[in-house]
């Protein structure tokens, strides 16, 4: 009898603690089970389409510079770095090189002092009645040949001396020097590559932009954390080969102090964009962009993808006016979680 006294005692303080575990159980999941959010409603808006690419500084002008016959390279004026000015002698080949040229005035010279000789006695010959007008008039036609032929050897040695001859034709520095002293070099081989003293901005822009911008559109230009206009000059309309992204020109403020090679931050205006934009701090990834909105109660993901940006807001596709992306709470809820919004929300908003 005790016996059995003491096992109804067991049993109804078992059933005692598994009633009080059934209830902190259901409160624990009734507390789960909404979630307090804030919202805001979704619509769709016309922004500029601005686009952000970063560039470096280039001289406005770069001239490569090579002698237009071959030769040995007698002087290099210059060093990598050095201002040039217009006219200044950059390089020459040596004078040995223009002595075939030379030979060639020297026969001409010859045949047409010869030829005028001939002409003179010609020429007295007739006054004394020795020679007929004939023979004078082919003498004459001789010596008028001849002066023609010393005439275009003159002016082969004087090309060949300004072939010899690297000079400048614009102001600027001398970027690279790619010959060497008592090297031969050939006709047409780069020797010198100088830059102007202006500046100018390179982008290289993706098929899609390029697209949108035409020379003459302006543009916004950062340089060390400086911001100053620009133009944009020309846009290549074929890609480039290795990068596959279209070279564009920006022209800059001659006064501009730019190094070259100096990395540039370029925001240009490329027409209006309509969409849904979203402030960039709620677009959440996990591999996937994506948004957390609210359908029915409950919290639904949304998976976006991003279009232009602009200042903290992105462009989204994948959502729709008028629905109610989520804003605050986003940390404490997941896709299938029921959600509250207003006034039924009491106590903080968890972010």
């Amino acid at each position: 009898m005790k016996r059995a006294w003491c096992c109804g005692l067991a049993i109804i303080a078992c059933l005692f603690i598994l009633a009080g575990c059934g209830g902190n159980g259901a409160q624990q999941a009734e507390v789960k089970t909404t979630k307090p959010v804030a919202v805001m409603a979704l619509k769709e808006e016309v922004q500029p389409h601005v686009l952000h690419y970063t560039g470096i500084v280039q001289p406005r002008e770069v001239k490569q510079y090579s002698f237009k016959t071959a030769g040995r390279i007698a002087e290099l004026l210059v060093e990598e770095g050095q201002t040039v000015s217009i006219g200044e002698k950059l390089a020459a080949l040596e004078p040995e090189d223009s002595r075939p040229a030379e030979l060639d005035v020297d026969k001409a010279r010859a045949a047409y002092d010869f030829a005028s000789d001939y002409y003179n006695k010609i020429n007295e010959l007739h006054q004394a009645g020795a020679a007929s007008q004939q023979n004078l008039q082919e003498a004459a036609l001789k010596m008028d040949q001849a002066r023609y032929s010393l005439e275009q050897a003159q002016k082969v040695l004087e090309l060949t001396r300004e072939a010899m001859i690297i000079t400048s034709d614009i102001d600027g520095y001398v970027i690279k020097v790619a010959g060497k002293k008592n090297e031969v070099a050939a006709a047409g081989y780069p020797v010198l590559v100088v830059g102007s003293h202006e500046h100018k901005g390179r982008i290289g822009l993706i098929e899609e932009d390029a697209a949108r911008i035409k020379t003459g559109d302006q543009v916004s230009v950062t340089i060390d954390n400086k911001e100053v206009r620009g133009t944009i000059t020309a846009v290549n309309r074929s890609p480039d080969q290795e990068t596959r992204t279209y070279t564009t020109d920006i022209s800059l403020d001659n006064d501009l102090k730019a190094r070259n090679g100096a990395i540039i931050k370029v925001t240009v205006a490329a027409g209006n964009e309509k969409g849904i934009w979203v402030p960039v701090k709620y677009i959440l990834n996990d591999g996937e962009d994506y948004v957390l909105v609210v359908e029915r109660n409950r919290a639904r993901r949304k998976n976006v993808s991003l279009g232009g940006i602009l200042e903290d807001r992105v462009r989204v596709e994948g959502l729709q006016a008028g629905e109610q992306l989520i804003t605050e709470g986003i940390k404490s809820v997941k896709d299938g979680y029921e959600v509250s919004t207003g006034d039924s929300t009491s106590g903080s908003v968890a972010r």
